[in-house]
């Protein structure tokens, strides 16, 4: 048997009161004929003196008597919204106007206003949210994600920027379908997001292209994830450093066997020619006072080589005098007097022991490349120091050189000067071409 809910007046008074619905009944010229307790709560029960009419200044200034005058000229139903701000908090609501009676004064029209203000802020708060997400995301290395069919789900802006083509879209698409890989490379990443299904997967590595990619694999929920690297540059970086450390091994090897070599040809030869004029003169004392006094000058002379040898392995007037005094010692004893040497000098504080051999070795290879190679007239030698760091410059008029071919960089030995400049936290550079000179510029730090 059917429930009949008997028409009482009075529950529909009571409903139409505790409705969580706003509600408004008003007639065909505007006036409102009643309101409950909910569409007090939404406008502020400090507005009710604007509530006799639909036409009030209040409710026109929010937008609702234009809804009203709307349904009033269709004579049918008309749906809004509409948004207020009242004591520094802005409301949001959907309003629904209904002519439902038409009496002989006209249609009466009931009103319903639903708050949406939470709903409106939750949906802020997500875009707010998913922006955020996004920014975070995007401001990474490529990542994706995909199902376990590799599938993709989710890629971010950069790895779109990286891996898609004009136009194309990734998502849905086999991730092993992204990239163009040889068969090992293919092989291989796909039994590493196999094996990440059950464990973390790092620190691997992907030749797309002419580009090295670093990558490692994780777990979301059900999902892979990847996120890339482009260790392009760093490899490059290794294997420089790999050319430089094998080049510096030979360096110091011929270094050996030069210091070997004059050791024997100099400090050794004259050492035996001190010995036999000293036997000469132990085996007939009387008649061998001159080859006394030859072993004594070939003893200084060799004191006096070993000291340039010496000088060589670390210039002890750099210790002694300092660095000003040790490369005008330098630049003067390397140049003849068919080149002219101009020099400035404005370094006021002395740098520390490390940086002032660097500065000295390097000089003094500069130097040796002008004399070797340059057929320079004049060379510019500019010392400076501003703030906390040292600055050098040299510039020679000689034949240049291009500095594209590499080889004309091995063979000048400026490989090394920029190792050993950038060991120590400066900067090398260096510009030439064809018959245009060489410029040389050099930032150290101070200390």
């Amino acid at each position: 048997m059917d429930t009949v809910f008997p028409k009482d007046p009075k529950i529909t008074e009571f409903l139409f009161e505790i409705s969580p619905i706003g509600l408004l009944t008003l007639n065909e010229n505007g006036n409102i004929l009643s309101y409950n307790a909910y569409f007090l709560n939404i406008f502020g029960a400090k507005n009710e003196i604007h509530f006799q009419s639909i036409h009030s200044n209040f409710f026109q200034k929010i937008g609702i008597t234009e809804i009203f005058i709307h349904s009033k000229q269709s004579s049918e139903p008309i749906f809004s919204e509409i948004n207020f701000s009242q004591e520094e908090k802005e409301t949001y609501l959907q309003i629904l106007f209904i002519p439902y009676e038409k009496t002989k004064d006209g249609y009466l029209y009931e009103a319903l206003f639903v708050d949406i203000t939470r709903k409106k802020e939750n949906e802020k708060m997500f875009e707010h949210i998913n922006s955020y997400y996004h920014k975070l995301l995007s401001g990474l290395p490529p990542v994706a994600t995909m199902n376990l069919n590799f599938e993709v789900k989710y890629v971010n802006e950069p790895f779109k920027k990286e891996f898609a083509k004009k136009g194309e879209i990734l998502i849905g698409k086999n991730f092993l379908d992204i990239f163009t890989l040889s068969n090992k490379e293919k092989k291989e990443l796909k039994k590493n997001l196999q094996k990440s299904q059950k464990s973390k997967v790092q620190n691997k590595e992907l030749q797309i292209g002419e580009k090295i990619f670093g990558y490692s694999l994780f777990q979301i929920e059900d999902d892979l994830g990847i996120i890339l690297r482009d260790i392009t540059e760093t490899r490059s970086l290794e294997k420089k450093i790999e050319e430089l450390y094998a080049e510096l091994i030979k360096l110091q090897e011929t270094e050996r066997q030069k210091i070997a070599r004059e050791l024997h040809d100099s400090v050794g030869q004259t050492i035996l020619a001190a010995k036999l004029n000293l036997n000469a003169y132990y085996n007939s004392k009387k008649n061998s006072q001159e080859k006394f006094h030859r072993a004594i000058e070939l003893i200084d002379q060799t004191s006096q080589e070993l000291r340039e040898i010496y000088s060589n392995l670390y210039p002890s007037v750099l210790k002694e005098l300092g660095l000003e005094t040790a490369l005008y010692s330098l630049i003067k004893n390397m140049f003849s007097e068919n080149i002219k040497v101009h020099w400035e000098y404005k370094i006021y504080k002395e740098p520390k022991e490390e940086i002032k051999l660097a500065i000295y070795r390097v000089i003094q290879e500069v130097c040796t490349n002008i004399i070797k190679h340059s057929k320079a007239k004049q060379v510019k030698f500019h010392f400076f120091s501003t703030g906390r760091k040292i600055f050098i410059e040299v510039d020679e008029d000689g034949i240049g050189f291009d500095l594209t071919q590499k080889t004309n960089l091995k063979g000048l030995g400026l490989n090394n000067m920029k190792f050993r400049v950038e060991g120590l936290g400066g900067k090398f550079e260096i510009y030439s071409a064809l018959s245009k000179g060489v410029s040389i510029q050099i930032w150290l730090p101070l200390s």
